[in-house]
């Protein structure tokens, strides 16, 4: 895990209200998620400046397009915004989660 990341989970690591748990390094199909919440189907990405260069931005557009087409949201953060503030990354991720989770109808 690069720095970044590891500030982040050291802040999602722990169980949040509603049953929101956070997994890292995240196994599916040919992808490795950075974190994963299956209960908000949400994908977290860290991008470092790798993700800039190259065909590494269209291959990442195709790779996000072809998850969200399975349903799950994906949402990109750079390394460098994490660096800065972390706790309000995490907060912010939570909180996202919390609404997409709690908006669910019930089945």
């Amino acid at each position: 895990m690069t720095l970044p990341e590891r500030l982040l989970w050291n802040l999602l690591k722990q169980r949040g209200e509603g049953g929101i748990v956070f997994r890292r390094q995240y196994p599916f199909e040919n992808y490795i998620f950075d974190f994963y919440c299956a209960k908000a189907k949400l994908i977290i990405e860290i991008d470092g400046l790798v993700h800039s260069i190259g065909n590494n931005p269209q291959r990442d557009a195709a790779r996000d397009e072809y998850l969200t087409s399975l349903g799950f949201k994906v949402w990109r953060i750079e390394a460098k915004e994490v660096l800065k503030n972390p706790i309000e990354i995490a907060s912010n991720i939570r909180y996202f989660c919390y609404q997409i989770v709690w908006a669910k109808p019930p089945p």
